[in-house]
């Protein structure tokens, strides 16, 4: 508004000219016309935009074709008698607007450069910056430094746009192009780099950190436009890695081991319900397979793997860091199991919770960009769904937890979104997990009212009503395995809602799924202590992104279960604490007491 302004001075002070000091006889249609087609002109040409941008010769050739064109313009109107003038005032007109155009622009021009270039004016001294991009993010950025802050001292501007070279952005000269960028540190004394370049590969980007770090110049990083529409913050590219390090004389003796191609997965958790399923599928698969897990519900589920040659178990904690350190060792893929799963189990210790559920996933993180791990698969879980109704929800769905447990996870998801550097993050939010496994559950609805019906011939239904979707194990397993191996043009920072349609039910229908295959036993429906949980998940995107198709359903999985709770004397004593994540926590937290 204030440059429209300034022309409006500009354009009037042209007519008063000519009725003042040359006679002229102006209507009020060509002083009209005047204004109405300067300023078109002007903002058509790009002269406004400029004029805040780019301060140089180009915008003197822009004011002047834009006069030319409202000349031509206003002679046309003449010649239509739509407006009454001669010749000779229009060109009397543009010289005396063109000449105050450019004494306003100059006058601009020095006043910024001025501001801009002379630090010695400032009341303490300046931090010298160079901006390295020249594009509206570092126009706005640059405005603002001389606008607020006026302890930094903009040095230049580094740009590949040859059409940049030269001109200047708010009084600050383009000086090179990035390619100039460690000579230019030097010359200008640099202490502080700027990357303006949100929609400039990432591999630019890192390319031009690297180079920063082996400087040791400080550097910020405006984020990235991706990362920007994902609501994620910044990403932290100014963190050293191990690769930074290895050309020091301390790394050489494992560089070359360290530069090796990978096909290494750690999985934290491994040896628990889901974790058992998927170590052997990657084994399968002719992976080096580390297993991280501190065994609290014990080891008896990899029994049958501990042997293998490719099998690497490390008897740690998620929460702490060297232990996780440990597990890292040319890994590759992270696939993150371990955690306090359940809501009942989650309130024993919600300190514990915390610690483990969330405080774990920062070390996580933040250790695999520092071993330079290719992509991290995290386990979480529909429940962040919370109350949903009988919509069917996406990925993009509102958030609505109710317990401690669902909470956790979605403080993970974002700490892992907001921290990725090296590493590729993909969620994998699980339905209601159900099925056998050899580290086997019995706190799990399915699975528990599952054993009831076999061993005590009856069990209830809480509500019955609710919605919710359901998953084998096996298969969840595979979801994990196709996530961690897919292209990262597929899964990177994707989320993605694991089970199928076809496996949404309400509670009520679980108990006649489980009595069909276990005809001898009854259950009751009751209304008191319902779950107030009640969502339906729609699952096109893991489908179709994924192609991933569950082998189970609810029948053949109570089927397997039955079969094998039935051939099975310690999974008939389904209430032992070694089946429960409840009652082991119980069962260690009074120890500890």
């Amino acid at each position: 508004m204030a440059i429209l302004l300034i022309d409006g001075i500009g354009i009037g002070l042209a007519n008063l000219f000519l009725i003042s000091v040359l006679n002229s006889d102006l209507n009020v249609q060509f002083i009209i016309a005047t204004f109405i087609l300067i300023i078109t002109a002007n903002a058509a040409s790009g002269a406004y935009s400029q004029l805040w941008r780019y301060t140089s010769f180009r915008e003197v050739q822009n004011l002047f074709l834009s006069n030319v064109f409202s000349f031509c313009s206003l002679l046309l109107l003449n010649s239509l008698t739509i407006i009454h003038t001669q010749p000779f005032q229009l060109f009397d007109f543009f010289s005396v607007y063109f000449l105050y155009g450019l004494i306003v622009r100059g006058a601009r021009r020095y006043y910024s450069t001025k501001k801009a270039l002379n630090p010695q004016n400032q009341s303490h001294p300046s931090l010298n910056v160079l901006i390295l991009g020249g594009g509206n993010s570092a126009s706005t950025l640059i405005k603002h430094i001389l606008t607020d802050k006026k302890d930094i001292n903009i040095c230049g501007i580094l740009d590949n746009d040859e059409k940049k070279l030269g001109m200047q952005i708010h009084g600050i000269k383009v000086v090179g192009r990035l390619d100039d960028l460690d000579t230019k540190i030097s010359d200008l004394n640099i202490k502080q780099v700027i990357i303006a370049m949100p929609s400039a590969p990432k591999s630019l980007i890192r390319s031009l950190t690297q180079l920063l770090i082996r400087l040791n110049v400080s550097f910020k990083v405006v984020p990235h436009i991706r990362d920007m529409i994902d609501s994620s913050m910044p990403i932290q590219l100014n963190n050293l890695t191990l690769e930074n390090l290895i050309d020091d004389k301390e790394f050489t003796t494992i560089k070359s081991d360290l530069l090796q191609k990978k096909k290494k997965v750690l999985i934290t958790g491994g040896s628990g319900y889901i974790g058992v399923h998927l170590t052997k599928m990657f084994l399968d698969s002719h992976y080096e397979v580390v297993l991280l897990d501190n065994h609290l519900y014990g080891s008896h589920g990899i029994s049958h793997l501990k042997d293998h040659e490719n099998l690497s178990i490390i008897h740690g904690d998620i929460s702490n860091i060297k232990d996780v350190v440990r597990s890292l060792k040319d890994v590759d893929t992270i696939i993150a199991l371990a955690a306090i799963v359940g809501d009942p189990a989650c309130s024993v210790s919600p300190q514990e919770t915390l610690n483990l559920n969330y405080e774990s996933s920062k070390i996580l993180i933040e250790t695999a960009n520092f071993y330079g791990v290719r992509r991290l698969v995290f386990a979480s879980s529909c429940s962040v769904y919370g109350v949903g109704g009988d919509e069917l929800l996406t990925e993009t769905s509102a958030l609505n937890p109710v317990s401690l447990y669902a909470k956790t996870r979605i403080m993970s998801e974002n700490i892992l979104f907001e921290r990725s550097d090296s590493v590729s993050p993909v969620i994998l939010r699980l339905s209601t997990v159900f099925g056998y496994s050899p580290r086997m559950r019995f706190d799990l609805v399915v699975n528990l009212l599952t054993a009831k019906a076999l061993v005590d011939k009856k069990f209830q239904i809480f509500g019955g009503n609710q919605w919710r979707p359901f998953i084998h194990c096996k298969d969840v397993a595979q979801a994990f395995y196709l996530a961690a191996t897919k292209d990262d043009a597929i899964v990177d920072r994707q989320i993605y809602n694991v089970g199928s349609s076809d496996l949404n039910y309400q509670l009520k229908d679980i108990g006649d799924i489980i009595v069909n295959h276990v005809p001898d036993a009854t259950f009751d429906i009751l209304n008191d202590n319902v779950d107030e949980r009640n969502y339906r998940v729609d699952f096109t995107k893991i489908k179709t992104q994924l192609g991933f198709n569950p082998e189970y359903n609810l029948d053949n999985g109570v089927i397997e279960m039955v079969e094998k709770i039935s051939a099975s004397h310690d999974l008939k004593n389904y209430t032992d604490k070694i089946y429960s994540n409840l009652e082991t926590l119980k069962s260690v937290i009074k120890e500890e007491v």
